[in-house]
């Protein structure tokens, strides 16, 4: 069997150092007796994540080493994270991009990506970034350096990638050629995050009895589609139903409305300024909402689960070509709650594909291939409207039958944390199998 490896400049005793780094006084400091770091080093996990993944890929094997070793002929890879300290298209501007300013990445890294079997794979995957103007400056920067685009992979959270960058080269007029095109793959960060060794060793005891809220929704950043949706449910009744919360907006909740679609929904300028007097909406302490995004263990997210019915999962996208799959629509999984994706069409389509089962048997879930954006969002709040209306019977014949396949998902989660992910995509790239 072939092995691939993932090389770093700079690998310390924690793990590697995310090879747009150098060593800083705090991973220095981390190897010395007695010192206590008021603050976590920087460490790449993404090299341990793909030693992981050989656990459930027999097909696969990969080796971290220091990029010193690597020899030109070997299959390597040299993992890059692209962060949230810059527009991601500003990593790709002539003079200051990933291989120039404060890059840590040598000459001889250039030299076996072009004539050896060393490939760069650029990783943004907790993300969907995949818009023109990010994709034209990866081609002009690659260009410029003189750059194989074939050995270049991207990985996104976007689960339309391939056809959006495809539709892309087409416009401009780049053919499908080896050497002219970067090989674009889909990861879910947000599955392995949700399995990990921070999940509750027990899945959540789902009670057969008639919860407090029907629904649960865990809104932070800004969002078009979430503007509208927290504004809908405010103007049916829904919020007083719900826990929802809706937090990081930068200022008035009317800054954000989305004008050119609120009047096709019923719903005014002047609603929005009675809403803003219940926004920012907190479920928990305050400052608490980062806890239940990044899934911390002190927070109280069992208890918004287990007193609730239906998960509404507002996913990162729903008006964009780009369809985000994130660790938004894993979270009900691992708490063992029902869900409603308010998404990009065919979010439900993909989970399904991804072996996870969904709620047809109790709800029409047609809404998922609607194209028509503003329709798929008024055929989701009319299922709102619904599930709001059951009776307590109904609620409570709802939560025993729906548990058998809570149970499926959970365990199908925590099966396999790599399923579908990228590694086996990165390995049948670089070892051409």
């Amino acid at each position: 069997m072939k092995t691939v490896k993932i090389a770093y400049n700079w690998i310390g005793p924690q793990g590697p150092i995310p090879n747009l780094n150098a060593p800083n006084i705090y991973d220095l400091a981390s190897v010395m007796p007695g010192v206590h770091l008021l603050r976590d080093t920087k460490v790449d996990n993404l090299g341990s994540s793909f030693i992981s993944s050989q656990d459930y890929d027999p097909e696969v094997s990969f080796e971290v080493v220091p990029f010193y070793t690597v020899k030109q002929d070997d299959l390597c890879i040299l993992p890059i994270i692209l962060d949230y300290d810059r527009e991601i298209w500003d990593w790709f501007q002539v003079g200051r991009g990933i291989f120039e300013a404060g890059s840590h990445v040598g000459h001889v890294l250039y030299h076996y990506i072009c004539s050896g079997n060393t490939y760069l794979l650029l990783d943004f995957s907790f993300e969907t970034k995949l818009d023109s103007r990010t994709l034209r400056s990866m081609h002009d920067y690659f260009e410029s350096w003189a750059f194989p685009m074939n050995k270049i992979i991207y990985a996104t959270g976007c689960i339309n990638n391939q056809e959006i960058y495809d539709r892309f080269c087409n416009h401009h007029g780049i053919p499908d050629e080896p050497d002219r095109r970067m090989h674009i793959i889909t990861h879910y960060p947000g599955l392995q995050n949700m399995s990990g060794s921070s999940c509750n060793e027990n899945p959540l005891a789902l009670s057969g009895d008639s919860p407090e809220k029907k629904f649960l929704s865990f809104n932070y950043r800004t969002r078009e589609h979430r503007t509208l949706l927290f504004g809908l449910f405010w103007k049916h009744n829904l919020l007083n139903d719900s826990f929802m919360s809706y937090v990081d907006l930068h200022g008035p909740i009317t800054n954000h409305v989305p004008m050119h679609r609120i009047e096709n929904f019923g719903l005014s300028m002047s609603d929005y300024a009675e809403i803003d007097k219940i926004v920012p909406a907190q479920l928990g302490a305050p400052r608490s909402e980062v806890d239940y995004i990044y899934d911390n263990e002190n927070s109280d997210l069992e208890y918004y689960y287990s007193n609730s019915l239906v998960s509404i999962v507002t996913e990162t996208t729903f008006f964009e070509d780009t369809h985000a799959i994130t660790e938004k629509a894993f979270k009900p999984i691992k708490y063992m709650h029902p869900f409603i994706m308010v998404g990009s069409p065919g979010l439900l389509k993909r989970l399904q594909q991804m072996g996870f089962k969904t709620f047809s048997e109790w709800w029409d879930e047609s809404y998922d291939l609607d194209l028509d954006h503003e329709k798929r969002m008024k055929r989701i709040l009319d299922l709102c409207v619904e599930i709001q209306g059951w009776s307590d019977e109904q609620v409570v014949k709802f939560r025993n039958e729906v548990k058998e396949i809570l149970e499926y998902n959970y365990h199908h989660m925590m099966s396999n944390p790599y399923n579908s992910c990228m590694y086996n995509q990165v390995y049948t790239i670089v070892t051409g199998s």
